[in-house]
């Protein structure tokens, strides 16, 4: 990877953060995208070179929560156990950021 393209990733990490905190502080509609690009400290327009939208943003966080929610459930695991799990580690998750 050149170092374009890892700047280009942080960059997409960095906006994809912000974001999320938007979207849990404030819901969808609450959220703007002129806000999260003033706070990633770049201009409204640079960040639609990342995401078209407000929705492309959205579903790029959707999609990375629910790769991360994949947890099998191991052999005779109960469906109980398996939930406090998934309670477990979205717990870790909001511990680690700031929300």
């Amino acid at each position: 990877m050149t170092k374009k393209e890892e700047q280009y990733e942080m960059r997409k990490w960095q906006i994809l953060s912000i974001a999320l905190n938007h979207f849990i502080q404030y819901g969808f509609h609450g959220t703007s995208t002129r806000k999260i690009a003033e706070e990633a400290g770049i201009s409204s327009g640079l960040m639609f070179h990342y995401f078209s939208n407000k929705l492309a943003l959205y579903e790029a966080l959707v999609v990375i929560g629910c790769e991360k929610l994949t947890i099998e459930l191991g052999e005779g695991e109960s469906p109980l156990v398996f939930f406090e799990r998934q309670v477990e580690w979205f717990l870790s998750v909001a511990a680690q950021n700031n929300f």
